[in-house]
């Protein structure tokens, strides 16, 4: 599907901090501030990124105006110097983004310009270190654009600055599905000659491409496709169990993916008397199959669905009151493969776990007859509202006959349908294009700090 990509990539764009992160200032590191508001003695209140910032200053500055500080090596409180305002290196001048690049010291050429332009645009901290790894990192990527939108994600989700974590965010949205990584990979490991493990990754890959098929009557009869030229899927009758079927399959291949794998590693660990604990999951296949595997195309192949799932991973937020996560399934509906992509985000219950009664779910879908579909699915006090977006023109008079039908099984779990709404992309899109999930879940929560300029 081409818009998951931007969708993954899009996943909380406004790059919320957890209240129980620390805020990292690093000596040389550039960074764009706002002076919000000027307190006697010399105190004032900043926004640096998404944290909230108490400062004393030692420099006139005026409020509601940026600045680009640059941090000072020092023991105790960080010490900002203030290098500019925001509008002397916020323009696309030559001469601003090199004024900026002789201050990281680090060569003013080509490469060094087009990263620098982006992170002052994206008003992103500036290091020589995170300029210079950067610039390595795109030299081997096949987009450029792409592999700038992956290291802004790592910075504004503070992880690890490494190759390994570049390569899996970037693999988490890239324009490649799952189904697609998988199906490589499977036919490259027909034609070669496998290791043990080599073969057991191989008969695992194959299973689980055929075992996405399995208990297919129950997708179909859920509804989760409804085909515009087949109105006898459409009107085909929902039995009981459907749900509850559709359901299980989901977390079946969540878990035989390795979506979960680290956690029931360390759920193993914990009790090693527990014998039923097996590697079991793609995943923990795809480590073994590298670690044995030092070059080769299939190898290569095996690297690239390791990424994708190791960068969904990555993408996830926990926070102390909020969870958002996102993971894609490859499924077969009607013997058609399709991946179905999840994103989720909701508050958290006393035991970690997402409140069914309040949450937001959002299923994209790419049909053979629907092409492209997303259903947005919020959940206020189990009181639950479906916005439906897809281009067909007549979706809505050939699937409300049968709304009955779903407000029946969402009684039966416990939820009331408010309303099931369908839109066109492109008046979804102007009706969200300014409200990114992390704002409709909560305010951003912050770490403060108290640094001195």
């Amino acid at each position: 599907m081409n818009n998951i990509s931007s969708i993954l990539a899009g996943l909380n764009r406004n790059g919320t901090i957890s209240d129980s992160q620390t805020t990292a200032f690093h000596p040389g590191q550039i960074l764009n501030g706002k002076i919000i508001k000027l307190f006697p003695n010399g105190i004032a209140s900043l926004q640096v990124g998404a944290a909230k910032v108490v400062a004393q200053l030692e420099a006139s500055l005026e409020a509601n105006q940026r600045y680009w500080f640059q941090v000072q090596p020092g023991e105790g409180k960080v010490r900002l110097k203030v290098l500019a305002s925001a509008a002397d290196y916020g323009g696309t001048s030559g001469d601003s983004i090199s004024s900026l690049i002789k201050e990281l010291q680090i060569p003013v050429n080509a490469e060094n310009k087009n990263i620098t332009r982006f992170f002052l645009k994206e008003q992103l901290p500036i290091s020589k270190e995170t300029v210079e790894q950067t610039a390595a990192w795109l030299k081997e990527s096949e987009s450029v654009q792409a592999g700038l939108e992956a290291v802004k994600q790592m910075i504004k989700r503070q992880l690890p600055m490494t190759t390994t974590t570049f390569q899996a965010t970037l693999a988490a949205t890239d324009s490649f599905s799952l189904t697609e990584s998988l199906e490589r990979l499977s036919g490259l490991m027909q034609k070669e000659s496998l290791s043990h493990s080599g073969q057991q990754l191989a008969s695992f890959v194959k299973q689980l491409l055929a075992n996405s098929t399995v208990n297919e009557a129950a997708i179909s009869n859920s509804g989760a496709e409804l085909a515009a030229t087949d109105k006898s899927k459409i009107t085909a009758d929902a039995p009981p169990h459907a749900p509850a079927s559709f359901v299980k399959i989901v977390k079946e291949l969540m878990q035989r993916i390795g979506y979960t794998y680290e956690h029931e590693v360390g759920g193993f660990l914990q009790d090693l008397s527990n014998d039923g604990f097996k590697e079991n999951a793609l995943k923990p296949l795809l480590l073994n199959y590298i670690r044995e595997e030092s070059t080769g195309s299939v190898r290569e192949a095996a690297e690239a669905v390791l990424h994708k799932i190791t960068g969904l991973q990555l993408l996830a937020q926990d926070f102390a009151q909020i969870e958002q996560f996102a993971f894609q399934i490859p499924l077969s509906l009607w013997k058609k493969p399709v991946d179905l992509t999840m994103q989720w985000s909701g508050r958290k219950l006393e035991n970690g776990q997402i409140d069914p009664s309040y949450c937001r779910i959002l299923f994209y879908l790419e049909l053979e007859q629907l092409q492209d579909t997303m259903v947005d699915m919020q959940v206020q006090n189990r009181i639950i509202t479906l916005t439906v977006v897809n281009e067909y023109n007549h979706l809505k008079q050939l699937t409300s006959p049968y709304t009955d039908i779903l407000k029946e099984n969402l009684q039966a779990l416990g939820y009331k349908l408010s309303f099931v709404h369908f839109v066109k992309p492109t008046e979804y899109k102007m009706k969200n294009e300014t409200k990114a999930l992390s704002s409709y879940l909560s305010n951003s929560p912050y770490s403060g700090v108290d640094i001195r300029i």
